[in-house]
């Protein structure tokens, strides 16, 4: 495709592939979840699919069907979890009586149809309530599904309430969801999983809590199916970076893929951390440079006033690509090596930022690169910026911005 867009997304799949053999090499049993949720965080989400399969990971994530069904269209043959269940029905929100069809759902159950969905792709939901318990088992008995092997079967991964307090089974739910499961027709308990509340904080002690109330409904379901248990994930990526204690069978990685993590405070964080690289450059060039006078206003509300002499630089890029509009005279970017301040209001298109009045002249110029957000300037110090976090710096870029490839600098095809 011709490039018309200076501003692009430059993703180095060697630091991928870096980040992606350190976290699996951490993990007890070399075994992880890649979470590819939120079109993998802003890094394209089949791209990068496809890439980590070429390296030989079997297992990917997604937090919505419609993330999994795009997986498959781009050719992942391997197991995929949905994070997140099927929404609730049209008549849960609009008053409307439940299909009589369907004799489970009373209105506040999931919709029926994506558990087909699962069960015709492959895909491996996560169940978070006796609610949904009964729906996918309905759904699997409904459609002729058989266990053992000899026919399609739809595998689930029971969440279980540990202390996140979100979504998930709790613990006086527990006889219920073995009897259910018990006259279930069709459904393989591939999984029993729940996810830490504060995993990259340091210096709590909530983790450990998570992880005894973890191991009581571990050996609740050891209890049976000795001879075949279920699958036991628990950590995310701070749980696979922070402690060997909650690897159990998968670590789910989302976000460590693509940069290192928040820990707090800093100087605890564990030793791999640190070896973690910004996979993304987001990057665009100079479109219009000019010198102000004493006083002179710069962007909507007139939000910055110049000095005598100050060159202002502009950059075609804004929140209408995901750039946070609170950057406006707080945050930065990189301009030949230096940082330079976004000075005005953050447009839809455009942001402005000073080169103060001793810039080499030969930099500022028309088409000279800017970077807003990479190594150097890290996506937890842009999310301090703009007052947020840096998985929200990452999933904020939108698809307007090109996405491009290179391995060890080379430009390459997405894969």
């Amino acid at each position: 495709m011709t490039k018309l867009r200076d501003t692009r997304i430059v993703i180095d799949l060697a630091r991928l592939e870096r980040n992606y053999r350190r976290l699996r090499g951490a993990h007890a049993r070399q075994r992880i979840v890649t979470v590819l949720k939120a079109n993998a965080y802003g890094h394209g989400m089949a791209p990068a699919a496809r890439f980590l399969q070429s390296l030989g990971q079997e297992m990917f994530a997604v937090a919505l069907l419609e993330e999994g069904l795009e997986l498959r269209r781009a050719g992942i043959k391997g197991r995929i979890l949905v994070l997140a269940p099927p929404p609730a029905p049209v008549a849960a929100y609009s008053g409307d009586s439940a299909d009589p069809a369907d004799p489970v759902d009373s209105g506040d159950s999931a919709d029926p149809s994506g558990y087909r969905v699962c069960l015709e792709y492959g895909f491996e939901p996560v169940i978070p309530s006796l609610h949904h318990l009964r729906q996918a088992a309905h759904i699997a008995g409904e459609a002729g599904a058989t266990v053992p092997s000899g026919g399609p079967a739809l595998k689930i991964h029971l969440k279980v309430d540990t202390g996140m307090g979100r979504v998930g089974l709790q613990w006086t739910e527990r006889e219920q969801a073995l009897a259910e499961l018990d006259l279930a027709r069709g459904l393989i308990l591939q999984g029993v999983c729940s996810h830490f509340a504060e995993s990259e904080r340091m210096e709590s002690d909530f983790c450990d809590s998570q992880l005894e109330n973890f191991k009581a409904w571990r050996g609740l379901f050891l209890e049976r199916a000795r001879d075949d248990p279920p699958e036991f994930h628990l950590a995310n990526s701070g749980g696979l970076l922070r402690d060997v204690r909650y690897h159990f069978d998968y670590a789910r990685v989302g976000f460590s893929l693509w940069a290192p993590l928040m820990f707090d405070p800093p100087e605890s964080q564990p030793p791999l951390n640190r070896e973690l690289e910004h996979v993304m450059r987001l990057v665009t060039r100079i479109s219009h440079v000019k010198t102000m006078g004493e006083g002179d206003s710069v962007g909507y509300s007139r939000a910055y006033r110049s000095q005598e002499g100050e060159v202002i630089a502009t950059l075609p890029v804004g929140y209408g690509d995901g750039v946070f509009r609170s950057l406006g005279n707080r945050g930065f970017v990189e301009i030949a090596g230096r940082r330079c301040p976004i000075v005005g209001t953050v447009s839809m298109d455009q942001i402005t930022v000073s080169l103060g009045r001793d810039f080499p002249d030969e930099r500022a110029r028309i088409g000279e690169e800017a970077l807003l957000l990479g190594e150097s300037l890290p996506a937890a110090e842009v999310a301090e910026w703009a007052g947020t976090i840096d998985y929200e710096v990452f999933t904020h870029l939108n698809a307007r911005i090109p996405r491009e490839y290179r391995y060890d600098g080379v430009r390459v095809p997405a894969p």
